[in-house]
């Protein structure tokens, strides 16, 4: 959440009226029963948010893009989503921190998470992403929501972005590049 203020974690049940509209939908509401967050809650951070998912082990390239197109992401209002695993997710994090953005961070649950990702978001972006990467699973709940997906593409010589690139050539994605991302 935005708020720095230490607490512990408070809950907030989906029965509750503040309890995000976006959890509710058929495909997400099976599975998310509560959420659990520190701070004060903030129903505001759902209202536009942006998933940035892709490959644990991240490249320099990958690295270099998200610096380029988190900011740009947090200065439009999106609030950024992302599992709390390290490469990508970890970096969207700590980026989106940096530049005083706000990120709701799901935690690991099985490709569960992945669902709950899209399900919170309003757009996915897929940073980088091997041939059998977990962010393809991702991108397949985005189509299933009918959610725009974009992937950054990349070398086609780099294993982190042949997922990527596959999603673009095979129209599953919108190729995203740093000066479309503004």
């Amino acid at each position: 959440m935005c708020d720095t203020e230490r607490v512990k974690e408070k809950e907030i049940d989906r029965d509750d009226k503040n309890f995000p509209e976006k959890l509710k939908s058929e495909l997400v509401r099976p599975i998310v029963k509560k959420l659990w967050y520190r701070g004060k809650w903030n129903s505001k951070l759902f209202e536009k948010c942006a998933a940035v998912v892709g490959a644990r082990k991240m490249s320099r390239y990958g690295k270099q893009a998200l610096g380029e197109i988190i900011p740009k992401l947090c200065g439009a209002g999106y609030t950024i989503v992302s599992g709390l695993m390290y490469g990508v997710d970890q970096e969207a994090h700590k980026l989106t921190l940096e530049c005083g953005g706000c990120a709701i961070a799901v935690l690991g649950y099985g490709t569960q998470r992945n669902r709950i990702v899209v399900g919170i978001s309003d757009v996915i972006v897929v940073a980088e992403a091997g041939e059998k990467s977990g962010s393809l699973n991702t991108a397949s709940w985005a189509r299933r929501m009918n959610k725009p997906v974009y992937a950054i593409p990349g070398s086609v010589f780099s294993p982190t972005s042949e997922g990527t690139n596959w999603l673009v050539a095979q129209g599953l994605a919108k190729a995203l590049t740093v000066t479309e991302s503004q």
